[in-house]
Order: structure tokens, then C-alpha cells, then sequence
């Protein structure tokens, strides 16, 4: 008996196994055709193989729109990722690590 040639999920998108990843440094265009190609309405930013935040693609759309096309995504990620122990019962090194990831995130941002 023959197979049906429906799609199994057709709700699923199709993903690009082989994209390249957004780092801090790849400009809004750049970051701008990823999410286009990838179809997804947002992508983590990279910065040394490691997550360092979320950039959507209305806060680049938006940066564009300003005027700022040549910047960076690390200057318009929408969150910020803090890499915190999962066993760290310290409430004040908690906090560090955040303040820490905070600066780091605001001395970016350049606008």
C-alpha cells in the first residue's frame, strides 16, 4: 500500500541544520538574514562558544529603523544570559554574578 505524501507535522518548520551562529560582533544585517533564513523570531548571541544573550528581530528591525544598521548585536540584545551555578546556595555570589553580567551589558550598548 502506498504512503500518503502529507506531511507528517504540518505545522513543523523546515530548520537550516548548517546556520551559522550570531555573535556579538555580526552586524544587524547579518543577524537580520539569519533570522530570515532561519525563520525564527529570535537567536542567542555568541561570544567566545558561549550563550550571551537573546536579540529578537523586532530589536534589530528597530535599531535599523533608527539609524544604527552598523552596530552590533551585542548592542541591541533584548536579554541578557547569566551564567549561574545550579548548586549555589550563596545569595550574595548570585547576585555578583548578575550585577557583573549587568555592567558587562550595559558598557556595551553604545547607542
Amino acid at each position: 500500500m502506498a504512503r500518503p505524501m502529507l506531511d507528517p507535522d504540518p505545522t513543523a518548520l523546515t530548520r537550516v541544520p548548517q546556520a551559522d551562529r550570531i555573535a556579538r560582533i555580526t552586524t544587524l544585517a547579518e543577524a537580520r538574514a539569519h533570522l530570515r533564513l532561519t525563520g525564527e523570531p529570535a537567536a542567542i548571541v555568541y561570544a567566545h562558544a558561549r550563550p550571551l544573550g537573546v536579540v529578537t528581530a523586532t530589536a534589530l528591525n528597530d535599531a535599523v529603523a533608527a539609524g544604527h544598521g552598523n552596530i552590533p548585536v551585542g548592542q541591541v540584545m533584548d536579554y541578557v544570559a547569566v551564567p549561574v551555578a545550579p548548586a549555589t546556595d550563596d545569595a550574595a555570589a548570585t547576585v555578583t554574578t548578575f550585577t557583573r553580567a549587568a555592567w558587562d551589558w550595559l558598557r556595551s550598548r553604545k547607542l
